[in-house]
C-alpha cells in the first residue's frame, strides 16, 4: 500500500473544516486565504470531489490575483489527486505537470516534491512501475533538499512498495526500513504502521510467514491505537492471508470479513476488491466454486470500474486458477494469458513468475507437456532470480510431474529434491514453532507444566502403593506375636482411655485458642502494615501531576505486592464509548496504549467499569460466565492488543471518585488462584488513592492541553500578524536606509507598522493599539486593512485626511456610538514625496523625531487618538506637518513602549528625555548599527536591578522604533 498522507475518514476532519471555514470569515491576509482554501480542499479529498474543485478554484483565482504562485501549485496538486482517484490519469498528469511548472519557476521545492509524487502515483495506478520509481526518486530528492522528513519517509515507503511489486525484495526491505526509521524519529504513527505492514507483505510474498505475521501484528497494534481504519483493514486482510496459508480457512474468513466491513465503511474500492478476491479464495479451497466465482467476478468488476490494471490482472489470475480447479484447462489458459500480457505490460515480474507457473500447470493438466515444461522452467527461473521460494516450490512440483510423465526420471528426481528443499524452507519445524509461539506462547508452556505435574503425581501414587504392599507383608509376618502382646495390654488401655481422652480434648481446646489468637495477631499486624504501606504509596502517587509518572509508580508498587504478569490502567471515556489503556505492562515490558470499545459488552473490563464493581477470578475459564456470556472477545482483545493468551487469574478494580467511575486497574496472572481476598482488599483500598491521583493528573493534563491549544492559536495568530507586516525586502526597496526595532511584549503585538508606495510617494505608519497581546493584535489587523482601503484603494494620500478616515472607519466597525467601545490606536504617519523632497507628517497623539544638521526636533501629533475618548466627535481634526528633507535628514517613529520600560539601578522608567538623547547620540551611525545600539541599551536597562531588589525587569509593553534616513535620490 502506498502512502498518500490522506485523511483517515471524513468524520475525523469535519471539525478541521469547520475551523478553517471560520478562519475564512476573519480578517486574514490574501495569502492566508489562499492557503485556507487549499487546506479545506485537502480535507475534502476523501469525501467530496466537487467541493475540492470549488475550493481549489477559489484558491487559484485569488492566488493569480495577488499573485501567489505557491498557492496555485498546491491547488493543482489537489485537483490532480482527485482526477487520479477517478481514473482520469491523463488529466491528472496534466494537472500535476502544471503545478510542477509553477513550482519550478518559483523554486517552491515542496510543490515540486508533491508534483513528482503525484506523477509517480499516476504511473503506479497505470501499472508502469519503472516510470513510477523515477518520479518517486525525483520527489525524494526534492523533499530531501528542504528537509521534509515526513515526505521523505512516505516516499521511502512508496518506493519500497514498488520494489516489492517488482519482486526486488532486498531493495524493498531496505526502503521500507528507512521509512519506518524516519517515521519513528518524527513520531509519525501512521507511517510506522504502514511501513511495518508493507514489510510483512514482503516476507509473506517470500513465504516467510512467521516473520510476516509478526510485522502484521506490530502494525495492527499501532493502527488500533491510532484508530486508523484503512491500515487496520489492511492488517486484518493480511493476517487472514497468513491463516489461509496455514489452512485455517474459518479464521481467515473471519479476518477478511473484518477487513471488508471497514473498507465498505471507508469506501476504499481497491481494498474492497481485494477482500472479494480473498473471500473467493476461501470458498475455492472449500470446494464452493459457485461462491468463489461470484466473489472473483465482483472483484474484477470493481477493479475494471476504477481502472486498476494490476487488480484486473490479478482477477484474471484468480479466475484461471478457479477454472483449473474445475478441470477446465483451456478456459484457464485464456485467463492466464490475459493476466500475463497485462503483468508484462506493467512490469510486475513477481506476479509474472506466478502466471508462468500457472500456465505450465494448465498445460500439464491438458497433457501438453512440452508447453508445460517451457512455461514452468521460465517461471521457476524467474522466481529463483527474484528470491521467492514459494513460487519456486510450486513450479518444481509440476516440473517433477511433467518430467515423470515424459519419462525423464533424472530431471523428475532433481525437481523433487528442489521441491522438498523449498517446502522445508517454508514449512520446517522452526517456522512452525515460531508461528505457534506468536499465537500460543503461554499455552505451550502450560501444557508442558501440566504433563510434568501429572507424571510426578503418577509416580508418587505408584510409590505409595508399593509402600502399602510392603507394610501389609510386614504386618502379616509379625501378626501372631502382636496379637498376644495386644491381648495383654487391652485391659490396661481401656482403663486409661477415658482419662487420656479428657486430657486430649483440653489440650486441643487450648491449642485452638492459641491458633485463633495468633491468626488475629497476624491479621492485625498485616492490616497495620497494609495501612502504612497504602499511606506511603498514596502519598507518593498523589504528589505527582504527571499522568505517565503516576501510572508507572502505581504499577511499580502493585508489582511488588502481588503476581502481576500483565498489568494495565484504563481511563474511561463514556462520551467516546471507550476505555483507553494508557499504561500496559506485559511480562515486565511496557506496551503501547490501546482502546477498548465499551459498546461490546462481552468484555470483563467493560463489565467492571459499567457496573462499578470489582472482579476477582482464580480460574477464568470456569468463572467468566458470572460476568460475560462468552470468553472469545476477551481472548481476541488480549491477542490483538497485548499479544498474550487468556490468563488463569484476573482482578479488575474500578477507579471511582465522587461516585463516578473514571477508569480501571487490571492485573493478570498465569497461575490459578493467584489472588486472595487480601490482594483484592489491598487493591480496592489502593484504588482510592489511584483514582485521586489519576483524576488530578488528568485535570492538570487537560489544563496543560488547553494552555497548549491557546498558545498554538496565539502562535498561529502571530504568523497571520507577521504576514500583514511589510516584508523586509519591500521596506528595503522603498526605504533603502532604515531599521525597524520590533519587540512584542507577548507572542502577538498591539504595535504594528505599515509601508506602501504609490507613484513617488512612500507611506509609512507606526502605530500603538490599545492594550497588547491578543486584544491589541485584533486592533492591528483592523488598522492594516483600513489603511490599505484608504490609501491603496481610495487613493487618499494626505496624512491628516488618512487619519480622519481611519478614525471614522474604526468607529463604524466597532460601532463606538452604541457600544461605547473606545479601543483605538495612537499613530505616527509619514508620507515621503521624493520628487518634492518633502516629508509630510500627521500624528494621532504620537510624535515624530527629526534629526537635521546634528539637531533634534520633536514634531508633536494631535491630542486625539484614533477612536479615542473625546467630548466632541464632530470637531475632530488632524494636522499635516511638512518637513524639508532636501538636506540630510533622519527621522524616528515609535510607540511608547521603549521609554515606558522599567529598569536601571532604581527600577524606574527609561523616560522620554533619555530616549531622545539616545536617538540623537546614535543618529550619525549606519542604520543597522543604530538598531544594535538601541537593542543593547534596552537590554542593559532591563537587566540592571536595584540593590537588594529583584532580578531582570520584565518587558511591560510592546516596543516599536522605526528609524529612516531620508534618501531622496533612491
Amino acid at each position: 500500500m502506498l502512502l498518500w498522507a490522506l485523511p483517515c475518514g471524513w468524520a475525523q476532519n469535519s471539525l478541521k473544516v469547520d475551523s478553517l471555514q471560520k478562519a475564512l470569515k476573519k480578517n486574514i491576509s490574501q495569502k492566508e486565504r489562499v492557503n485556507t482554501y487549499n487546506l479545506i480542499a485537502y480535507q475534502y479529498r476523501s469525501a467530496d470531489s466537487t467541493l475540492v474543485a470549488y475550493y481549489t478554484n477559489e484558491a487559484i483565482q485569488l492566488a493569480e490575483k495577488i499573485p501567489y504562485p505557491e498557492g496555485i501549485a498546491d491547488a493543482y496538486y489537489h485537483l490532480g489527486w482527485i482526477s487520479m482517484q477517478k481514473g482520469h490519469y491523463e488529466a491528472a498528469a496534466q494537472l500535476y505537470k502544471q503545478g510542477l511548472k509553477i513550482a519550478r519557476t518559483n523554486n517552491y521545492y515542496k510543490g515540486i516534491g508533491d508534483a513528482y509524487n503525484g506523477l509517480g502515483g499516476v504511473y503506479f495506478y497505470q501499472g508502469n512501475y519503472a516510470q513510477t520509481l523515477q518520479w518517486f526518486q525525483k520527489s525524494l530528492d526534492a523533499k530531501t533538499k528542504v528537509g521534509d522528513k515526513k515526505g521523505m519517509a512516505a516516499t521511502y515507503n512508496n518506493m519500497g512498495e514498488i520494489y516489492r511489486r517488482k519482486g526486488k525484495y532486498p531493495k524493498a526491505l531496505e526502503f521500507l526500513g528507512k521509512s519506518y526509521e524516519m517515521n519513528s524519529q518524527i513520531g509519525e504513527k501512521r507511517g510506522m504502521a504502514l511501513a511495518l505492514n508493507n514489510t510483512g507483505e514482503v516476507h509473506q510474498q517470500q513465504g516467510n510467514y512467521p516473520t510476516a505475521l509478526e510485522f502484521f501484528q506490530r502494525s495492527l497494534r499501532i493502527s488500533l491505537q491510532t484508530e486508523n481504519q484503512r491500515i487496520m483493514a489492511l492488517n486484518y486482510n493480511n493476517i487472514g492471508l497468513i491463516y489461509r496459508s496455514r489452512g485455517n480457512d474459518s479464521k481467515a474468513l473471519e479476518f477478511f470479513e473484518k477487513a471488508l466491513r471497514i473498507n465498505t465503511h471507508t469506501g476504499d474500492k481497491r481494498a474492497i476488491a481485494g477482500n472479494y478476491n480473498n473471500k473467493g479464495l476461501i470458498f475455492q479451497y472449500e470446494g464452493k466454486y459457485d461462491k468463489a466465482l461470484h466473489f472473483f467476478e465482483k472483484a474484477l468488476k470493481v477493479n475494471r470500474q476504477i481502472g486498476h490494471q494490476s487488480g484486473v490482472a490479478n482477477g484474471f489470475l484468480y479466475l484461471g486458477r478457479l477454472a483449473l480447479k474445475q478441470q477446465q484447462p483451456e478456459k484457464a489458459q485464456k485467463y492466464f494469458e490475459k493476466a500475463l500480457a497485462l503483468q508484462q505490460q506493467i512490469g510486475q515480474q513477481g506476479r509474472s513468475a506466478e502466471v508462468w507457473i500457472d500456465l505450465g500447470v494448465g498445460h500439464y493438466i491438458a497433457q501438453e507437456y512440452a508447453q508445460a515444461e517451457a512455461c514452468l522452467t521460465k517461471g521457476v527461473a524467474l522466481a529463483t532470480q527474484l528470491g521467492n521460494p514459494r513460487i519456486v516450490k510450486d513450479g518444481a512440483e509440476y516440473l517433477a510431474k511433467t518430467y515423470e510423465a515424459t519419462q525423464k526420471p533424472w530431471l523428475a528426481y532433481k525437481n523433487l529434491v528442489l521441491f522438498k528443499k523449498m517446502t522445508d524452507s517454508l514449512f520446517n519445524s522452526d517456522n512452525i514453532k515460531k508461528m505457534a509461539q506468536l499465537e500460543y506462547k503461554h499455552t505451550l508452556e502450560k501444557r508442558a507444566d501440566s504433563l510434568q505435574m501429572a507424571q510426578a503425581q503418577k509416580q508418587k501414587l505408584a510409590q505409595a502403593a508399593q509402600e502399602k504392599t510392603q507394610m501389609f507383608y510386614n504386618f502379616t509376618f509379625g501378626g501372631l506375636l502382636a496379637t498376644l502382646i495386644i491381648g495383654f495390654l487391652v485391659f490396661y488401655y481401656n482403663k486409661q482411655r477415658s482419662n487420656n481422652q479428657k486430657l486430649s480434648e483440653a489440650n486441643q481446646a487450648v491449642k485452638q485458642q492459641q491458633e485463633e489468637l495468633q491468626t488475629q495477631h497476624n491479621y492485625l499486624e498485616q492490616a497495620y502494615q497494609s495501612i502504612q504501606l497504602l499511606t506511603d504509596i498514596g502519598q507518593e502517587i498523589t504528589a505527582s501531576l504527571d499522568l505517565d509518572e503516576v501510572l508507572t509508580a502505581i504499577y511499580r508498587h502493585i508489582n511488588e505486592l502481588m503476581d502481576v504478569t500483565n498489568f494495565g490502567i484504563g481511563l474511561y471515556e463514556p462520551h467516546n464509548d471507550r476505555i483507553i489503556f494508557k499504561l500496559t505492562i506485559v511480562h515486565g515490558k511496557r506496551n503501547q496504549r490501546y482502546p477498548v470499545n465499551t459498546t461490546n459488552k462481552n468484555q470483563l473490563v467493560v463489565w467492571c467499569v459499567e457496573n462499578s464493581q470489582p472482579i476477582k477470578m482464580g480460574n477464568v475459564l470456569q468463572e467468566y460466565q458470572k460476568y460475560i456470556a462468552d470468553i472469545d472477545t476477551e481472548k481476541d482483545r488480549l491477542q490483538n492488543y497485548l499479544m498474550v493468551e487468556l490468563p488463569q487469574s484476573v482482578m479488575y478494580i474500578p477507579l471511582i471518585i465522587q461516585q463516578k467511575t473514571i477508569g480501571v486497574i487490571a492485573v493478570h496472572s498465569y497461575n490459578k488462584n493467584a489472588y486472595s481476598d487480601y490482594h483484592l482488599d489491598l487493591l480496592k483500598n489502593l484504588s482510592l488513592y489511584v483514582a485521586i491521583a489519576v483524576d488530578n493528573a488528568q485535570v492538570y493534563q487537560q489544563l496543560d492541553r488547553k494552555n497548549h491549544d491557546i498558545m498554538e492559536s496565539i502562535r498561529y495568530a502571530q504568523r497571520i500578524q507577521q504576514a500583514t507586516l511589510p516584508l523586509d525586502s519591500v521596506m528595503q526597496k522603498y526605504l533603502p536606509e532604515h531599521f525597524v526595532l520590533f519587540r512584542p511584549c507577548n507572542v502577538v503585538s498591539g504595535d504594528f507598522y505599515w509601508c506602501e508606495k504609490d507613484r513617488n510617494r512612500v507611506f509609512l505608519v507606526a502605530a500603538d493599539c490599545t492594550g497588547h497581546g491578543v486584544p491589541g493584535a485584533f486592533m492591528t489587523m483592523l488598522g492594516v486593512q483600513a489603511l490599505s482601503h484608504i490609501i491603496v484603494q481610495s487613493k487618499i494620500h494626505t496624512p491628516d485626511l488618512i487619519l480622519f478616515c481611519l478614525d471614522g472607519i474604526l468607529r463604524q466597525i466597532l460601532k463606538s456610538e452604541n457600544t461605547m467601545l473606545r479601543e483605538g490606536m495612537d499613530m505616527s504617519l509619514c508620507v515621503i514625496d521624493q520628487e518634492k523632497q518633502i516629508l509630510y507628517f500627521a500624528g494621532a497623539k504620537n510624535p515624530l523625531i527629526v534629526v537635521q544638521n546634528g539637531e533634534i526636533n520633536e514634531i508633536k501629533g494631535d491630542v486625539y487618538s484614533i477612536n479615542g475618548h473625546r467630548q466632541d466627535n464632530d470637531g475632530i481634526e488632524f494636522t499635516t506637518h511638512a518637513i524639508d528633507i532636501s538636506v540630510p535628514t533622519t527621522f524616528y517613529m515609535y510607540s511608547d513602549g521603549f521609554q515606558s520600560q522599567f529598569g536601571g539601578e532604581e527600577g524606574k522608567k527609561f523616560m522620554k528625555k533619555r530616549f531622545r538623547e539616545l536617538l540623537l547620540e546614535t543618529s550619525a551611525y549606519a542604520m543597522p548599527e543604530q538598531k544594535r545600539v538601541l537593542n543593547r541599551a534596552l537590554n542593559e536597562w532591563m537587566q540592571v536591578s536595584a540593590p537588594g531588589g529583584p532580578g531582570n525587569h520584565e518587558q511591560i509593553d510592546d516596543i516599536l522604533v522605526i528609524g529612516v534616513r531620508a534618501d531622496v535620490e533612491a
